[in-house]
């Protein structure tokens, strides 16, 4: 703790922390840039979006982030923006020859080591159900319950993977991966949502974050 010399008669104008549950990869890659040009002080909690919307109507929350709507009356909900999925891989391990069709690029990941956040892989499934009309056939070989490990693993060579493009294209940006195929419009997008307990609806403080979160980073 550091002590400073205050005048008792001068205000604390230091803002009072926002009570924020979401999950450690988003808050990390995608929120703190954004919140870092404001006047914001977090006190963050981690954790799944069920349990997190239990503590936001219970009072122990001011908002949760997540792509879970509440399910509670009590509680209310604005969506902050899309969620859509990249399709990664190692640059050390492109396919050999030009994928020029689906067909070839279903075969192509079908002998390629798969990365996971969980061991269900349910974006996975739904891209393989969507793009090629078929049931998973995927070697899991790594996984790890957070995004940012996913992405370094890729990064190491342990496989391929499917991750969100939040945390997605700034690696490929930094030329850490590679995008194997855009798959944009191939898995039907999730939506950030930020809920809020229904007396917060006009709280400076949940309108503020909600701003920071919709613009570009830095701004």
């Amino acid at each position: 703790m550091i002590l400073k010399n205050v005048d008792p008669k001068t205000p604390d104008r230091s803002p009072t922390p926002i009570r924020l549950g979401t999950s450690p990869d988003y808050f990390d890659v995608f929120a703190l840039p954004r919140l870092k040009p404001n006047d914001f002080a977090c006190v963050v909690t981690f954790g799944e979006p069920r349990e997190l919307h239990t503590l936001l109507q219970s009072g122990m929350l001011d908002a949760v982030i997540s792509v879970a709507k509440p399910t509670v009356r009590a509680l209310q909900y604005r969506i902050l923006g899309e969620k859509r999925y990249d399709l990664i891989g190692p640059a050390s391990n492109k396919p050999k020859k030009p994928v020029r069709k689906l067909n070839d690029l279903a075969n192509w990941l079908k002998h390629q080591h798969w990365v996971g956040y969980s061991v269900e892989l349910p974006n996975t499934r739904r891209f393989w159900q969507q793009a090629f009309g078929l049931r998973l056939e995927a070697q899991l070989r790594f996984v790890v319950p957070d995004l940012r490990t996913v992405v370094h693993a890729v990064e190491q060579g342990f496989g391929v993977s499917i991750v969100p493009d939040f945390i997605g294209n700034p690696a490929i940006a930094q030329k850490r991966i590679v995008e194997i195929w855009p798959i944009q419009d191939l898995i039907p997008p999730d939506h950030w949502t930020i809920a809020f307990r229904e007396l917060g609806t006009d709280r400076p403080s949940i309108a503020n974050l909600v701003k920071a979160l919709t613009l570009p980073a830095g701004q």
